[in-house]
C-alpha cells in the first residue's frame, strides 16, 4: 500500500511539473502575441493566437485579444465571434461584451451592442466606460435623453470627458 501511494505521490508530482511548464510555454506564447499587438502587427498576433487557442481551446483571453487583432482589421464579424468565445468560456469578462458591442456597432447591430452594454453593466454596475460608451451610441441613436444620462453616470463614476460631453449635447435634455 506504501509503494501504491508513493508511486501516487510522484506521479502527482510530475503531472504539476508538466502543468507549470505548459503554463508557463502559453504565457510566453500570450506575451510574444501580445507585444505583436502593441507593434499593431495584428496578422502575425492572430497566428500566434491561432496556436495558443489550438493548444489551450478555452483560453478566454486569447479569444479576446484575437478579437482585437480582427476588429483593428475591421473584419467584425470574425471579432464579434471571438468575443462571443471569449465570453462563453468567462462569463463575467465585462471588456467582452465591450468590444462586442464596438463590433456590432460598426456592423450596425445596434440593439446587439446596446444589448452587450447592458450586459457589461450588470456584471460591473460601476463599469464607467460602458455607460459612456452606451450613451455615444444613444446619442448616435437620436436618444439624446439616454445618452445624457449614460454620460451624468459616467462622469460620477470618473469619466472625465463626460463633462466635456454634457456641456456639449445635453444643454437641452432633461436632468
Amino acid at each position: 500500500m506504501k509503494r501504491i501511494n508513493l508511486l501516487i505521490g510522484l506521479f502527482l508530482v510530475l503531472a504539476l511539473q508538466v502543468q507549470a511548464q505548459i503554463t508557463e510555454a502559453l504565457e510566453e506564447q500570450m506575451d510574444e502575441a501580445y507585444l505583436k499587438i502593441l507593434q499593431n502587427d495584428y496578422r502575425a498576433a492572430i497566428v500566434d493566437f491561432n496556436q495558443i487557442i489550438k493548444n489551450a481551446p478555452t483560453h478566454a483571453e486569447a479569444y479576446f485579444l484575437r478579437g482585437l487583432c480582427y476588429s483593428n482589421l475591421q473584419n467584425e464579424v470574425l471579432a464579434i465571434s471571438d468575443f462571443t468565445e471569449a465570453i462563453k468560456n468567462k462569463p463575467q469578462y465585462k471588456e467582452a461584451y465591450i468590444e462586442r458591442a464596438y463590433s456590432k456597432t460598426n456592423l450596425d447591430d445596434f440593439d446587439g451592442a446596446l444589448a452587450d452594454y447592458a450586459s457589461a453593466i450588470g456584471i460591473d454596475p460601476e463599469y464607467a466606460e460602458a455607460y459612456f460608451n452606451r450613451g455615444t451610441l444613444y446619442y448616435e441613436l437620436d436618444l439624446d435623453d439616454k445618452a445624457c444620462e449614460d454620460w451624468r453616470k459616467a462622469l460620477t463614476l470618473g469619466i472625465k470627458v463626460a463633462d466635456e460631453v454634457l456641456n456639449q449635447f445635453c444643454t437641452q435634455c432633461k436632468s
